[in-house]
């Protein structure tokens, strides 16, 4: 939904292709930041995209010029939203990259996405959004992607470029403040550590910045309720990639029926390593094969990219254009997966999100549709998604 999606578009939604999004992102919208003020590690944004990125983006073809154009091709995007779609992830992409291929020899078995690795390294040695700086992003997503270039022993110039990048910005983690860190970022950036080191990579790992990071980790893991992770589903499956010591025939119980963990690529690659699950097998060859090596962090996303496309029309002001459209492909089909408990990114997961929920609540109650304000899991005193 490129051409929705460009239109004032919410922070977490333009960069729906970070590992986790947050809900502070909802609160707040990167400035256009100088050069200078990028030196003391504040969050910057391009102001315009280059014609390379238009072009990239939307795959070298013209975009629509005039109105009637414009509105047809709104439509047809509608109508055809499928399981949603969103940008790829380096990040996942890496974990997904390091399965090692199942027929017993040493290579990946998606080296597909390893290609789409090696494209799309940007000019700073980075991987991550080309048009926003996130310290916190851009150091996971790179270091991710170094380790899988690492693994399988293959384009050495990138890798150094890669951890040069990362030896030079790692001490902006300590500038960038929390609210723009990724969901599970103390959990997964220092197990990537972790492996960076058992792979012998020349990183500072005793960087000062790195101290109140391994510190929250800790924190975090003594406040984890084990018996919860492997009983019920709950957030943390998001960043099981990040997580030790886990008892996998209990948690394969929580495999989504398209054989996903929470429909995180990075996750269901991490349990196919440590278990060698067909089902993951399957998830995973199914989203490699469709987005060409590059993966999102969520697959499907439907019900999502439905509701703030819907959103992003009505704020436009020009949703008329689309009513038929807006009620029948849009509104109809969240209606038909609303649960007491709300709905999240797409139809099948079971742990339900304010993000999603709380839009798709709003939009089905101006239109006209019965839904009750009463839910989430409700406790007294208090309103709770995400459990865990």
């Amino acid at each position: 939904m490129q051409i929705l999606i460009c239109a004032n578009a919410p922070p977490h939604l333009a960069l729906l292709d970070r590992r986790r999004w947050s809900p502070a992102w909802d609160r707040r919208r990167p400035d256009h930041h100088t050069h200078k003020e990028q030196s003391k590690g504040i969050v910057y944004c391009k102001a315009k995209e280059t014609q390379e990125t238009v072009d990239r983006r939307s795959g070298g073809k013209d975009e629509p010029r005039d109105m009637e154009e414009m509105v047809n091709t709104i439509r047809v995007m509608l109508r055809t939203m499928g399981d949603g779609e969103i940008s790829a992830s380096a990040y996942d992409t890496a974990w997904v990259a390091l399965v090692k291929n199942h027929n017993g020899s040493d290579s990946p078995q998606f080296p597909s996405t390893i290609d789409w690795i090696s494209h799309n390294q940007l000019p700073d040695g980075s991987w991550g959004d080309d048009l926003c700086f996130l310290v916190h992003d851009r150091l996971l997503n790179t270091l991710a992607c170094v380790i899988a270039l690492m693994e399988w022993k293959v384009h050495g110039d990138k890798r150094e470029k890669g951890l040069s990048f990362i030896r030079e910005n790692i001490w902006r983690l300590a500038q960038e403040e929390e609210a723009w860190m990724p969901v599970g970022f103390e959990i997964t950036f220092p197990s990537l550590l972790e492996i960076a080191k058992d792979l012998a990579l020349d990183i500072p790992y005793d960087d000062p910045a790195l101290h109140k990071i391994y510190a929250q980790r800790e924190l975090k893991l003594k406040k984890i309720p084990r018996e919860i992770l492997h009983s019920l589903p709950t957030s943390l499956l998001l960043s099981i990639e990040g997580l030790r010591g886990l008892d996998w025939k209990r948690l394969l119980k929580l495999q989504l029926s398209d054989g996903s963990f929470l429909s995180s690529p990075a996750a269901t690659a991490y349990v196919l390593m440590q278990t060698g699950d067909k089902k993951c097998l399957e998830f995973l060859d199914g989203i490699v094969s469709k987005f060409h090596g590059g993966v999102p962090f969520l697959y499907p996303i439907e019900i999502f990219e439905r509701v703030w496309a819907v959103d992003r029309l009505e704020r436009l002001g020009i949703s008329y254009y689309f009513k038929t459209e807006i009620d029948e492909y849009c509104l109809e089909y969240t209606f038909r997966h609303w649960t007491k408990e709300g709905v999240t990114y797409n139809w099948h997961s079971s742990v339900k999100d304010i993000d999603t929920g709380s839009m798709a609540f709003r939009l089905l109650r101006l239109h006209g549709y019965s839904v009750s304000p009463n839910f989430g899991w409700m406790e007294p005193g208090s309103w709770v998604w995400w459990l865990g």
